[in-house]
Protein backbone atom coordinates (compact mmCIF):
# COMPACT_ATOMS: atom_id res chain seq x y z
CA UNK A 1 0.00 0.00 0.00
CA UNK A 2 2.87 2.47 0.60
CA UNK A 3 4.50 1.48 -2.52
CA UNK A 4 1.56 2.64 -4.30
CA UNK A 5 1.04 5.53 -2.38
CA UNK A 6 4.65 6.86 -3.22
CA UNK A 7 4.48 5.48 -6.62
CA UNK A 8 1.34 7.87 -7.08
CA UNK A 9 3.04 10.83 -5.60
CA UNK A 10 5.99 10.75 -7.69
CA UNK A 11 3.92 10.91 -11.19
CA UNK A 12 1.87 13.46 -9.41
CA UNK A 13 4.98 15.34 -8.44
CA UNK A 14 6.15 15.21 -12.17
CA UNK A 15 2.63 15.95 -13.93
CA UNK A 16 2.94 19.26 -11.68
CA UNK A 17 6.55 19.52 -12.84
CA UNK A 18 5.48 19.26 -16.81
CA UNK A 19 2.60 21.78 -16.28
CA UNK A 20 5.29 24.66 -14.50
CA UNK A 21 7.35 23.95 -17.06
CA UNK A 22 4.88 24.70 -19.97
CA UNK A 23 3.69 27.87 -18.01
CA UNK A 24 6.73 29.20 -18.01
CA UNK A 25 7.34 28.33 -21.72
CA UNK A 26 3.82 29.41 -23.29
CA UNK A 27 3.91 32.92 -20.78
CA UNK A 28 7.78 33.98 -22.79
CA UNK A 29 6.45 33.21 -26.30
CA UNK A 30 4.49 36.69 -27.73
CA UNK A 31 0.78 36.24 -27.98
CA UNK A 32 -0.65 38.43 -31.12
CA UNK A 33 -4.13 39.16 -30.17
CA UNK A 34 -6.23 39.79 -33.45
CA UNK A 35 -9.59 40.21 -31.68
CA UNK A 36 -8.51 43.54 -30.41
CA UNK A 37 -11.07 45.99 -30.29
CA UNK A 38 -11.01 48.38 -33.44
CA UNK A 39 -10.31 51.64 -33.19
CA UNK A 40 -12.91 53.77 -34.69
CA UNK A 41 -12.03 57.40 -35.96
CA UNK A 42 -15.01 59.37 -36.21
CA UNK A 43 -17.11 57.12 -37.84
CA UNK A 44 -17.87 53.35 -38.27
CA UNK A 45 -15.49 52.10 -41.37
CA UNK A 46 -16.84 49.50 -44.08
CA UNK A 47 -15.43 46.92 -41.66
CA UNK A 48 -16.10 42.96 -43.03
CA UNK A 49 -13.65 40.46 -43.50
CA UNK A 50 -15.56 40.13 -47.72
CA UNK A 51 -14.48 44.51 -47.66
CA UNK A 52 -11.09 43.06 -47.23
CA UNK A 53 -11.21 40.56 -48.98
CA UNK A 54 -12.04 42.63 -52.11
CA UNK A 55 -10.18 45.62 -51.17
CA UNK A 56 -7.49 46.93 -53.99
CA UNK A 57 -4.20 48.73 -52.66
CA UNK A 58 -4.22 51.75 -54.61
CA UNK A 59 -0.67 53.97 -54.25
CA UNK A 60 -0.65 57.69 -52.86
CA UNK A 61 1.17 59.72 -55.34
CA UNK A 62 2.11 62.15 -53.16
CA UNK A 63 5.88 62.74 -52.99
CA UNK A 64 6.07 61.74 -56.57
CA UNK A 65 5.04 58.79 -56.19
CA UNK A 66 8.47 58.36 -54.07
CA UNK A 67 9.78 58.62 -50.95
CA UNK A 68 12.73 59.04 -48.46
CA UNK A 69 14.31 58.70 -45.43
CA UNK A 70 14.06 61.41 -43.11
CA UNK A 71 16.58 61.64 -40.90
CA UNK A 72 16.29 59.05 -37.88
CA UNK A 73 19.14 56.83 -39.11
CA UNK A 74 21.63 59.46 -41.12
CA UNK A 75 20.99 62.22 -37.90
CA UNK A 76 19.02 65.03 -40.17
CA UNK A 77 16.61 64.69 -37.32
CA UNK A 78 18.66 66.29 -34.32
CA UNK A 79 18.57 64.71 -30.60
CA UNK A 80 16.70 67.70 -29.41
CA UNK A 81 13.95 66.74 -32.11
CA UNK A 82 13.42 63.94 -30.12
CA UNK A 83 10.98 63.23 -26.96
CA UNK A 84 9.40 60.59 -24.98
CA UNK A 85 7.14 59.82 -22.34
CA UNK A 86 9.72 58.22 -20.58
CA UNK A 87 12.54 56.25 -20.46
CA UNK A 88 14.31 53.82 -18.42
CA UNK A 89 17.26 55.45 -18.24
CA UNK A 90 17.74 58.75 -19.93
CA UNK A 91 20.94 58.71 -20.68
CA UNK A 92 21.45 55.01 -22.30
CA UNK A 93 18.08 54.29 -23.87
CA UNK A 94 16.93 57.71 -24.10
CA UNK A 95 15.13 58.99 -27.45
CA UNK A 96 18.07 59.91 -28.86
CA UNK A 97 19.31 56.53 -29.37
CA UNK A 98 15.99 55.19 -31.22
CA UNK A 99 17.70 55.48 -34.53
CA UNK A 100 17.15 52.89 -37.30
CA UNK A 101 20.59 50.71 -37.63
CA UNK A 102 21.99 52.56 -35.76
CA UNK A 103 23.98 51.10 -32.03
CA UNK A 104 24.20 54.27 -29.67
CA UNK A 105 24.65 53.89 -26.23
CA UNK A 106 22.15 51.24 -24.87
CA UNK A 107 20.84 50.57 -28.62
CA UNK A 108 16.83 51.93 -28.39
CA UNK A 109 14.95 54.21 -26.62
CA UNK A 110 12.84 51.64 -23.68
CA UNK A 111 10.24 53.68 -21.83
CA UNK A 112 10.51 53.36 -17.97
CA UNK A 113 8.00 50.71 -17.50
CA UNK A 114 7.04 47.40 -18.55
CA UNK A 115 3.43 47.43 -21.08
CA UNK A 116 0.73 45.08 -21.35
CA UNK A 117 -2.73 45.27 -23.70
CA UNK A 118 -4.34 47.13 -20.61
CA UNK A 119 -1.67 49.26 -20.35
CA UNK A 120 -0.56 50.21 -24.08
CA UNK A 121 -1.12 53.62 -25.21
CA UNK A 122 0.76 54.82 -22.30
CA UNK A 123 4.47 55.23 -23.98
CA UNK A 124 5.35 57.03 -26.79
CA UNK A 125 8.40 58.29 -28.37
CA UNK A 126 7.86 62.08 -30.63
CA UNK A 127 9.74 63.32 -32.85
CA UNK A 128 9.18 66.99 -33.60
CA UNK A 129 9.25 67.73 -37.26
CA UNK A 130 9.78 71.51 -37.10
CA UNK A 131 7.75 71.69 -40.40
CA UNK A 132 4.38 70.23 -42.35
CA UNK A 133 5.96 66.94 -43.78
CA UNK A 134 3.80 64.01 -45.82
CA UNK A 135 4.46 60.81 -43.85
CA UNK A 136 4.27 57.76 -46.65
CA UNK A 137 5.80 55.02 -44.27
CA UNK A 138 7.46 53.52 -41.10
CA UNK A 139 9.98 50.67 -40.46
CA UNK A 140 10.80 49.81 -36.47
CA UNK A 141 13.51 48.12 -34.84
CA UNK A 142 13.74 46.51 -31.64
CA UNK A 143 16.81 46.70 -28.99
CA UNK A 144 19.52 45.01 -30.34
CA UNK A 145 22.19 46.31 -28.07
CA UNK A 146 25.48 44.20 -29.40
CA UNK A 147 23.36 41.06 -29.37
CA UNK A 148 22.47 42.00 -25.53
CA UNK A 149 19.46 42.86 -26.30
CA UNK A 150 16.08 41.34 -25.94
CA UNK A 151 13.57 44.04 -25.95
CA UNK A 152 11.06 44.51 -29.44
CA UNK A 153 7.79 45.88 -29.72
CA UNK A 154 5.36 43.08 -31.58
CA UNK A 155 2.83 46.27 -32.60
CA UNK A 156 2.46 49.85 -32.33
CA UNK A 157 -0.02 52.87 -33.55
CA UNK A 158 0.84 56.30 -34.73
CA UNK A 159 -0.29 59.77 -33.32
CA UNK A 160 0.26 62.88 -35.29
CA UNK A 161 -0.55 66.63 -34.76
CA UNK A 162 -1.24 69.59 -36.85
CA UNK A 163 -0.75 72.47 -34.44
CA UNK A 164 1.34 73.18 -31.04
CA UNK A 165 0.99 69.39 -30.31
CA UNK A 166 -2.54 70.05 -28.44
CA UNK A 167 -4.40 68.35 -30.36
CA UNK A 168 -3.75 64.16 -31.17
CA UNK A 169 -5.31 62.25 -34.05
CA UNK A 170 -5.02 58.13 -34.54
CA UNK A 171 -3.96 57.02 -37.88
CA UNK A 172 -6.42 54.46 -39.23
CA UNK A 173 -6.68 52.25 -42.32
CA UNK A 174 -9.39 51.77 -44.58
CA UNK A 175 -10.97 49.12 -42.11
CA UNK A 176 -10.66 51.25 -38.91
CA UNK A 177 -7.77 49.64 -37.76
CA UNK A 178 -5.15 51.30 -36.01
CA UNK A 179 -2.27 48.99 -35.15
CA UNK A 180 0.84 48.12 -37.33
CA UNK A 181 3.05 45.03 -37.26
CA UNK A 182 5.42 45.97 -35.34
CA UNK A 183 8.84 43.20 -34.87
CA UNK A 184 9.41 39.87 -34.29
CA UNK A 185 13.31 39.85 -33.32
CA UNK A 186 15.47 42.69 -32.24
CA UNK A 187 17.53 43.44 -35.35
CA UNK A 188 15.35 42.66 -38.10
CA UNK A 189 13.73 46.09 -39.99
CA UNK A 190 9.65 45.84 -40.09
CA UNK A 191 8.90 48.30 -42.73
CA UNK A 192 5.12 49.76 -42.90
CA UNK A 193 3.87 51.31 -46.31
CA UNK A 194 0.95 53.26 -44.86
CA UNK A 195 -2.11 52.37 -46.80
CA UNK A 196 -2.91 56.30 -46.37
CA UNK A 197 0.08 59.23 -46.16
CA UNK A 198 -0.08 61.19 -43.05
CA UNK A 199 -0.38 64.66 -44.98
CA UNK A 200 0.98 68.36 -43.55
CA UNK A 201 1.57 66.77 -40.41
CA UNK A 202 4.57 68.50 -38.10
CA UNK A 203 4.21 66.24 -34.91
CA UNK A 204 4.70 62.65 -34.77
CA UNK A 205 4.21 59.85 -32.20
CA UNK A 206 5.09 56.27 -31.69
CA UNK A 207 3.10 54.38 -29.21
CA UNK A 208 4.13 50.59 -28.66
CA UNK A 209 1.60 47.76 -28.32
CA UNK A 210 2.57 44.65 -25.79
CA UNK A 211 -0.27 41.94 -25.81
CA UNK A 212 1.25 40.61 -22.52
CA UNK A 213 3.67 42.11 -19.92
CA UNK A 214 6.90 42.78 -21.21
CA UNK A 215 9.31 45.35 -21.32
CA UNK A 216 9.05 47.02 -25.64
CA UNK A 217 12.24 49.44 -27.33
CA UNK A 218 11.83 50.91 -30.31
CA UNK A 219 14.24 51.84 -33.01
CA UNK A 220 12.82 53.57 -36.06
CA UNK A 221 12.48 56.09 -39.16
CA UNK A 222 10.29 57.62 -40.71
CA UNK A 223 9.92 57.92 -44.62
CA UNK A 224 8.22 60.83 -46.88
CA UNK A 225 8.88 64.23 -48.11
CA UNK A 226 8.61 67.67 -47.42
CA UNK A 227 5.09 69.16 -47.41
CA UNK A 228 4.28 71.18 -50.58
CA UNK A 229 3.07 74.68 -50.61
CA UNK A 230 0.59 73.93 -52.90
CA UNK A 231 -1.03 71.24 -50.48
CA UNK A 232 -3.65 72.11 -48.16
CA UNK A 233 -3.46 71.83 -44.72
CA UNK A 234 -7.16 71.70 -43.78
CA UNK A 235 -10.34 71.99 -45.75
CA UNK A 236 -13.88 72.62 -45.14
CA UNK A 237 -16.94 70.49 -46.56
CA UNK A 238 -20.22 69.18 -45.68
CA UNK A 239 -19.51 65.42 -45.43
CA UNK A 240 -20.59 63.01 -47.82
CA UNK A 241 -23.23 60.43 -48.38
CA UNK A 242 -24.42 57.72 -46.70
CA UNK A 243 -26.96 55.41 -47.70
CA UNK A 244 -27.76 55.44 -51.10
CA UNK A 245 -27.06 52.77 -53.80
CA UNK A 246 -23.92 53.85 -54.39
CA UNK A 247 -23.09 53.23 -50.56
CA UNK A 248 -20.92 54.82 -48.78
CA UNK A 249 -19.45 57.57 -49.93
CA UNK A 250 -18.34 60.12 -46.41
CA UNK A 251 -14.82 61.23 -46.07
CA UNK A 252 -13.91 58.54 -43.74
CA UNK A 253 -10.18 59.38 -43.02
CA UNK A 254 -11.51 63.20 -42.08
CA UNK A 255 -9.03 63.79 -39.44
CA UNK A 256 -10.70 67.16 -38.10
CA UNK A 257 -14.43 68.12 -36.31
CA UNK A 258 -17.17 66.81 -37.58
CA UNK A 259 -20.63 69.31 -36.07
CA UNK A 260 -23.97 68.27 -35.53
CA UNK A 261 -24.62 69.20 -39.36
CA UNK A 262 -22.42 66.69 -40.31
CA UNK A 263 -19.98 69.79 -41.36
CA UNK A 264 -16.83 68.91 -41.61
CA UNK A 265 -13.68 71.50 -40.24
CA UNK A 266 -10.30 71.62 -39.52
CA UNK A 267 -8.61 68.55 -40.85
CA UNK A 268 -7.30 66.88 -44.01
CA UNK A 269 -9.02 63.51 -45.59
CA UNK A 270 -9.78 61.19 -48.82
CA UNK A 271 -9.57 64.74 -50.73
CA UNK A 272 -5.72 65.41 -50.40
CA UNK A 273 -4.10 61.64 -49.69
CA UNK A 274 -3.01 61.55 -53.08
CA UNK A 275 -4.84 58.24 -54.28
CA UNK A 276 -7.62 58.58 -56.47
CA UNK A 277 -10.47 56.19 -57.23
CA UNK A 278 -10.76 53.58 -59.83
CA UNK A 279 -13.11 54.25 -62.45
CA UNK A 280 -15.37 51.44 -61.21
CA UNK A 281 -16.30 53.86 -57.74
CA UNK A 282 -17.58 50.30 -56.06
CA UNK A 283 -14.39 49.18 -56.01
CA UNK A 284 -13.07 49.64 -52.57
CA UNK A 285 -16.51 50.20 -51.76
CA UNK A 286 -15.98 53.45 -53.18
CA UNK A 287 -13.63 54.59 -50.33
CA UNK A 288 -11.28 56.69 -52.50
CA UNK A 289 -14.74 58.62 -53.76
CA UNK A 290 -16.52 61.45 -51.55
CA UNK A 291 -20.09 61.84 -52.79
CA UNK A 292 -22.85 64.41 -52.35
CA UNK A 293 -26.06 64.20 -53.62
CA UNK A 294 -28.14 67.44 -54.76
CA UNK A 295 -30.62 69.38 -52.24
CA UNK A 296 -30.96 72.16 -54.05
CA UNK A 297 -27.99 74.44 -53.06
CA UNK A 298 -24.28 74.40 -54.51
CA UNK A 299 -21.85 72.18 -52.81
CA UNK A 300 -19.46 74.86 -50.95
CA UNK A 301 -15.57 73.67 -50.27
CA UNK A 302 -12.95 75.73 -48.28
CA UNK A 303 -8.91 75.38 -48.50
CA UNK A 304 -6.90 76.54 -46.46
CA UNK A 305 -2.75 76.89 -47.07
CA UNK A 306 0.06 77.44 -44.54
CA UNK A 307 0.96 80.65 -46.55
CA UNK A 308 0.21 82.97 -49.02
CA UNK A 309 0.38 81.53 -52.66
CA UNK A 310 -0.16 83.04 -56.49
CA UNK A 311 -2.57 80.25 -57.66
CA UNK A 312 -2.68 79.20 -61.18
CA UNK A 313 -5.44 76.80 -61.23
CA UNK A 314 -7.48 73.82 -58.89
CA UNK A 315 -7.98 70.47 -60.48
CA UNK A 316 -10.96 68.18 -59.73
CA UNK A 317 -10.90 64.51 -60.39
CA UNK A 318 -14.57 63.90 -60.57
CA UNK A 319 -17.13 61.05 -61.92
CA UNK A 320 -19.27 61.04 -64.83
CA UNK A 321 -21.53 58.05 -64.69
CA UNK A 322 -24.39 59.77 -66.09
CA UNK A 323 -26.52 56.68 -66.20
CA UNK A 324 -26.38 56.88 -62.65
CA UNK A 325 -27.26 60.50 -62.25
CA UNK A 326 -23.31 61.12 -61.24
CA UNK A 327 -21.69 64.06 -63.41
CA UNK A 328 -19.39 66.55 -63.54
CA UNK A 329 -20.53 70.09 -61.70
CA UNK A 330 -21.46 72.54 -64.72
CA UNK A 331 -19.97 75.48 -62.99
CA UNK A 332 -18.46 76.94 -59.98
CA UNK A 333 -18.19 80.50 -58.06
CA UNK A 334 -14.43 80.57 -56.47
CA UNK A 335 -13.68 83.17 -53.77
CA UNK A 336 -10.40 84.40 -52.26
CA UNK A 337 -9.78 85.14 -48.78
CA UNK A 338 -5.98 86.05 -47.12
CA UNK A 339 -7.63 85.64 -43.77
CA UNK A 340 -10.34 83.09 -44.23
CA UNK A 341 -12.84 86.29 -42.84
CA UNK A 342 -12.58 88.91 -45.56
CA UNK A 343 -13.26 87.38 -48.73
CA UNK A 344 -13.24 89.02 -52.45
CA UNK A 345 -16.16 91.11 -53.24
CA UNK A 346 -16.57 89.40 -56.57
CA UNK A 347 -16.30 85.49 -57.55
CA UNK A 348 -14.06 83.81 -60.19
CA UNK A 349 -16.71 82.00 -62.54
CA UNK A 350 -15.88 78.72 -64.14
CA UNK A 351 -18.38 77.18 -66.57
CA UNK A 352 -17.98 73.35 -67.64
CA UNK A 353 -19.72 71.99 -70.86
CA UNK A 354 -21.54 68.85 -69.66
CA UNK A 355 -20.40 65.88 -70.88
CA UNK A 356 -23.11 63.00 -71.82
CA UNK A 357 -20.96 61.08 -74.16
CA UNK A 358 -17.97 59.35 -72.01
CA UNK A 359 -18.67 57.62 -68.56
CA UNK A 360 -15.37 57.79 -67.15
CA UNK A 361 -13.66 59.99 -64.47
CA UNK A 362 -11.36 62.77 -65.03
CA UNK A 363 -9.57 65.85 -64.10
CA UNK A 364 -11.41 68.81 -64.26
CA UNK A 365 -9.38 71.81 -64.15
CA UNK A 366 -10.50 75.45 -63.00
CA UNK A 367 -7.89 78.29 -63.69
CA UNK A 368 -7.57 80.62 -60.99
CA UNK A 369 -5.68 83.51 -63.30
CA UNK A 370 -2.57 84.01 -60.63
CA UNK A 371 -4.71 84.97 -57.57
CA UNK A 372 -2.93 85.19 -54.39
CA UNK A 373 -4.68 83.91 -51.16
CA UNK A 374 -4.45 81.25 -48.32
CA UNK A 375 -7.81 80.42 -48.26
CA UNK A 376 -9.81 79.53 -51.47
CA UNK A 377 -13.80 79.07 -51.38
CA UNK A 378 -15.39 76.77 -53.93
CA UNK A 379 -19.19 77.17 -54.82
CA UNK A 380 -19.78 73.96 -56.74
CA UNK A 381 -22.95 73.53 -59.15
CA UNK A 382 -24.98 70.09 -59.33
CA UNK A 383 -25.15 68.94 -63.25
CA UNK A 384 -26.98 66.00 -61.78
CA UNK A 385 -28.69 64.25 -59.25
CA UNK A 386 -24.94 63.17 -57.67
CA UNK A 387 -21.51 64.93 -58.03
CA UNK A 388 -18.27 62.44 -56.82
CA UNK A 389 -14.79 63.93 -56.13
CA UNK A 390 -11.31 61.41 -54.81
CA UNK A 391 -9.12 64.19 -55.15
CA UNK A 392 -8.43 67.80 -55.18
CA UNK A 393 -4.69 69.83 -56.27
CA UNK A 394 -3.68 72.64 -56.97
CA UNK A 395 -0.61 74.29 -58.91
CA UNK A 396 0.61 77.89 -57.24
CA UNK A 397 4.01 79.21 -56.76
CA UNK A 398 4.60 80.84 -52.76
CA UNK A 399 5.01 84.89 -52.41
CA UNK A 400 6.19 87.21 -50.13
CA UNK A 401 3.38 88.16 -47.43
CA UNK A 402 4.29 91.51 -47.53
CA UNK A 403 3.34 91.95 -51.48
CA UNK A 404 -0.16 91.05 -51.96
Amino acid sequence: MASSFISFYRHFKLLICLTILIFDYCASVPIHHHLQPKYHHHRNRRHSPENERNSIRIPSSLCQGESFPLGMESGDIGDEQLTASSSYNLQSVGPQNARLNREISGGAWCPNKQLSAAHSGSEWIQVDLQDFYVITAIATQGRFGNGLGVEFAEEFWIEYSRDNGTTWNKWTDMNGDYKLPGNEDTYTPQKNILEHPLVAIRWIRLVPFASYQRTTCLRFELYGCRHDHTLPISYSIPDGYKGSALGDLRDLTYDGRTDFYGYLNGGLGQLTDGIRGDDNYKVNFGYEWIGWKSEGSDLSMVFEFNQIANFTSATFYCHNLFTKEIQVFTGAKVWFSYDGNIWSKRPLEFEYMPDLILEHSRDVVVHLHHKAAMFIKFDLQFGNKWILISEVTFNAEPIDENVR
